[in-house]
């Protein structure tokens, strides 16, 4: 994590990109095996009711953030 805050501090566009490519790559390689662990905990209903009710409450939890 310090690294990344390293190459954030250089101002140096380049890697600024290379800091973003790695953290994004470290999220992905997290929370894609947090989904597979997490989907067979629950039964199919209660999965598909917790996608339900989400999808439409997008807008209004989304909007009023700051850009």
């Amino acid at each position: 994590m310090f690294l990344f805050f390293a190459l954030l501090n250089t101002a140096n566009t380049a890697l600024v990109v290379v800091a973003l490519v790695l953290y994004s790559i470290g999220l992905g390689l997290t929370y894609g095996p947090q989904a597979a662990l997490f989907a067979p905990l629950y039964p199919t209903a209660v999965r598909y009711s917790g996608a339900a009710l989400s999808s439409p409450s997008e807008p209004f939890s989304a909007a009023p953030s700051p850009p």
